[in-house]
């Protein structure tokens, strides 16, 4: 990430701390960040850091839950069902909390930070066995709590192909 001997990604580079820094930093009514794919370097750690923010949920395979003021209860988190694709062992999650919305934590809101990934044959149908895992996750909530769900759900609807792949309209 920062060894200038050798060729460095947009974090070794800057690039995404001054985006997280010019974007979401001072604005002060985004609360919670999601991560997907957060590896090596756009660790949670890292971004927190950058964000100057209180507190991550974790890091399980790249997911993670970010709050600018904490969390108000514990995080709760759930493997997704990966089973159907080529490498099961590559894990996908969904996480939860109550996320403070303000210094004092007087209110807060249930938020989940997803990322689901399938490719092969089944595709399709573990896309949407990691859909309805997440939705049922999140239907445990309190019906009338309002939620928030940020994630990297590689759905998309196209008219054809795109990076050669179909897409996931589901």
């Amino acid at each position: 990430c920062t060894d200038r001997s050798k060729p460095l990604n947009a974090w070794g580079l800057g690039v995404v701390q001054k985006e997280l820094e010019r974007a979401v930093k001072d604005d002060r009514s985004i609360i919670a960040l999601g991560l997907a794919e957060a590896w090596n370097c756009a660790k949670p750690d890292a971004v927190l850091k950058v964000l100057g923010w209180a507190a991550h949920a974790g890091e399980r395979n790249g997911v993670s839950l970010l709050a600018r003021h904490g969390f108000a209860g514990p995080v709760e988190w759930l493997q997704l069902d990966t089973t159907l694709n080529p490498n099961p062992a590559d894990t996908m999650w969904v996480v939860r909390a109550p996320v403070c919305a303000d210094a004092a934590c007087s209110r807060s809101i249930q938020v989940l930070s997803s990322h689901w990934y399938a490719s092969g044959t089944t595709r399709l149908e573990s896309f949407e066995r990691q859909a309805r895992q997440t939705v049922d996750f999140m239907s445990r909530l309190d019906a009338s709590e309002a939620h928030v769900l940020i994630g990297d759900l590689n759905g998309w609807d196209e008219g054809g192909t795109v990076c050669n792949q179909a897409p996931v309209p589901g």
